[in-house]
């Protein structure tokens, strides 16, 4: 999921840019070099949009997340959230760090 959205400014102040992200870090990363080139002098708000999954592996299958007990739904969306930090933090291991640096940003 990826998103872009002006803010219309006042008084001649520049308009804010919001970027919607979703899990993909190479879409974000992508997203987001594609906004600082086309909005050089606007404000950029970045918006993570987290959907939690809808269906919840299990040895038999996927299972409805509805039809889920409490404690594998826990379970699953915590093992998924360590996943996502991990894949972030490999990303800014490989720019060198946060978003943008080194790109001239």
């Amino acid at each position: 999921m990826s998103e872009i959205s002006e803010e219309s400014g006042r008084d001649g102040e520049e308009q804010a840019v919001h970027v919607a992200v979703g899990k993909s870090v190479q879409k974000a990363v992508d997203l987001l070099h594609w906004t600082f080139r086309r909005f050089k002098s606007h404000p950029v708000v970045v918006l993570h949009v987290h959907q939690p999954s809808s269906t919840i592996p299990t040895p038999l299958g996927r299972l409805p997340a509805s039809q889920a007990n409490e404690e594998l739904l826990y379970m699953h969306r915590m093992e998924r959230a360590r996943a996502s930090n991990r894949e972030r933090a490999r990303g800014r291991n490989d720019r060198g760090g946060g978003w943008g640096e080194g790109e001239g940003n």
